[in-house]
């Protein structure tokens, strides 16, 4: 599970609200007349991407904002314009989830930041790449580039961000001990609780897969606390997605386990329990062909929920039989 940022903290990280105020001279206009287009246009997007910010959960606004703002960056000409923070702007709209075009992306990026390395957008432009590198399968590179945005990432959201997404590629690659210590900083350094409900999320899942369930149950309760109005679970978001993507079954169906360790009616834990065993049989139905890592912990607990809701239903009152008339 990854966690792409939204606009609001983006603006924050990378300073594009001030970026505006850069203004050319005369002077460097009359030296090259693109600069005032490519001033006009960082003006434009950033209007865009600040109306996009405030769209809130409207998922078709934030679209249509995003693609209205790649739309304009690029009919100005992009990163071909003398300004290097355009690089760093056209890569960003690029991995957006709603656009996807990663590759263009991942070569717009890493020039930006080629070029300009110490920019206060590389920290930005850093887990761009790192998005863009989970999407084409590349974990490795994925956390490399995490790293280089720890490097230079100030703000807290921003930094529990690209702890908790370094989290998940930690994970993808075995190493469940960094995992655990990524999103146990993730969590104490987040102040927006959507992201410290998604970093207990991922703290759940690593918890178990390393042979703590009764812990990540535990982190699964705390995540399970921050709903979202209108959409529910954090992990419904639509700047969250998974890779693989059918890991978010493995992610619901310990979620369902853990709300029926603590639900207290029989009926509500068997629905709960119902609920679990149709996400591991969802999850293993694409993670056996797959062959993914954790398999045989998915199959282990759908047994489990099995035979626990067998015992369960047993002692559950029998619904009466309805009579037809004859």
């Amino acid at each position: 599970m990854r966690r792409g940022l939204t606009a609001a903290v983006l603006l924050a990280a990378s300073a594009w609200a001030t970026a505006a105020t850069a203004q050319p001279s005369v002077w460097d206009v009359a030296k090259d007349p693109r600069r005032a287009r490519a001033y006009q246009a960082l003006v434009g997007v950033e209007r865009m991407v600040m109306r996009a910010e405030r769209s809130g959960f409207d998922v078709t606004m934030q679209r249509n904002f995003t693609r209205a703002a790649l739309a304009m960056l690029e009919l100005a000409g992009g990163d071909r314009l003398p300004d290097p923070r355009l690089g760093f702007l056209l890569g960003d709209l690029l991995v957006d989830s709603s656009v996807g075009r990663d590759r263009e992306a991942l070569e717009v990026l890493k020039k930006a930041v080629a070029q300009d390395p110490t920019s206060p957008m590389a920290a930005r432009a850093w887990f761009d790449i790192a998005i863009a590198s989970a999407r084409q399968g590349n974990p490795g590179a994925e956390r490399s580039a995490y790293d280089e945005a720890l490097k230079t990432a100030w703000e807290t959201d921003f930094r529990a961000n690209v702890l908790m997404n370094r989290g998940e590629s930690r994970m993808v690659l075995g190493d469940l001990k960094g995992a655990v210590a990524d999103y146990k900083q993730a969590i104490r350094l987040s102040q927006r609780p959507e992201l410290s409900s998604l970093a207990y999320y991922g703290l759940g899942i690593a918890l178990e897969r390393a042979g703590d369930l009764p812990s990540g149950l535990d982190a699964m309760r705390m995540a399970r606390a921050v709903q979202i109005p209108g959409l529910g679970s954090t992990l419904d978001l639509p700047s969250v997605f998974f890779v693989p993507a059918f890991d978010i079954h493995y992610y619901k169906a310990l979620s369902a386990m853990s709300a029926e360790r603590d639900a207290k009616e029989p009926v509500r834990k068997a629905e709960l329990l119902t609920e679990a065993i149709e996400h591991w049989k969802a999850y293993l139905a694409e993670a056996v062909p797959a062959k993914h890592r954790w398999v045989q912990n998915a199959k282990l607990h759908l047994a489990a929920n099995e035979k626990k809701l067998e015992k369960l239903s047993a002692k559950l009152p029998k619904k009466p039989r309805s009579r037809r008339p004859r």
